[in-house]
C-alpha cells in the first residue's frame, strides 16, 4: 500500500515525526514532538517509499520479479544512473559459506568480462549488509551474495514455447549457441 499508516514515519527536514493522524490529497497530518503539522504530500509519500525502501549500495530494490532454485531476481533502481536493473540475490543454503563465496566472485570477475549483444551485462555484486537486512524485515540475510545486470525486459522464451514460428526459433536458438559458445571461448561454462 502506498498510504502510510498511524504506525508509520513521516519526515519533513531533518525532523522525525511519527503519529500520522490522517492522510489526504493536501499533506499527512501528523503530531510531532510538541505540535501538530502537515507536511505536503510529496514529502510524505517520499519519506514513506524512503523508510520502506531496501538498498544495496546505490541500488534501490523495487518489487521480485522471478524465483529460482538458487535465488530471486529483483527489479531495483541504480540512484545516480536512474536506470532500472535486475538484482539476483543468491539464497540457496551453501552461497554463504567462504568456499562458494569465493567461487561466486570468481564467477562473477570471468562474467564481468564478457561482451556479446546476447549476454546481459554485469554491472556489480556485494553482499547484503545489516542494513539491506534490516530494511527488508530480514527478507535478506547478512551476508547473502548478489549480484547487479542488465534489466531483460522482454520477458523469458518460456512464455515463448509453441509460439514461435521456425524462422523466429531457429534465430533464437542461433543467437543463444553464439552467446554461449562467446563465453565458452572466454573459459565461462554456464
Amino acid at each position: 500500500p502506498d498510504t502510510p499508516t498511524p504506525s508509520s514515519v513521516a519526515l519533513e527536514g531533518n525532523f522525525i515525526f511519527q503519529g500520522v493522524k490522517s492522510f489526504d490529497d493536501r499533506g499527512v497530518s501528523v503530531h510531532g514532538r510538541s505540535s501538530q503539522s502537515t507536511v505536503p504530500r510529496s514529502v510524505a509519500m517520499f519519506a514513506y517509499r524512503w523508510s520502506r525502501m531496501i538498498r544495496l549500495g546505490p541500488f534501490e530494490l523495487d518489487v521480485p520479479i522471478g524465483n529460482g532454485g538458487m535465488g530471486a531476481v529483483w527489479r531495483a533502481f541504480h540512484g545516480v544512473r536512474k536506470t532500472s536493473v535486475a538484482v539476483k540475490l543468491l539464497t540457496a543454503d551453501p552461497v554463504r559459506e567462504s568456499t562458494y563465496l569465493t567461487a561466486f566472485r570468481n564467477e562473477v570477475r570471468a562474467t564481468a568480462s564478457l561482451d556479446h549483444p546476447n549476454i546481459v551485462l554485469l554491472y556489480d555484486y556485494g553482499e547484503v549488509d545489516a542494513a539491506a537486512e534490516l530494511a527488508s524485515s530480514s527478507r535478506l540475510v547478512l551476508g547473502t551474495p548478489y549480484l547487479v545486470m542488465e534489466l531483460a525486459e522482454q520477458g523469458t522464451l518460456l512464455s515463448q514455447v509453441g509460439r514461435l514460428p521456425w524462422p523466429i526459433l531457429s534465430h533464437v536458438i542461433l543467437s543463444l549457441l553464439d552467446a554461449l559458445a562467446h563465453a565458452h571461448a572466454r573459459g565461462v561454462i554456464h
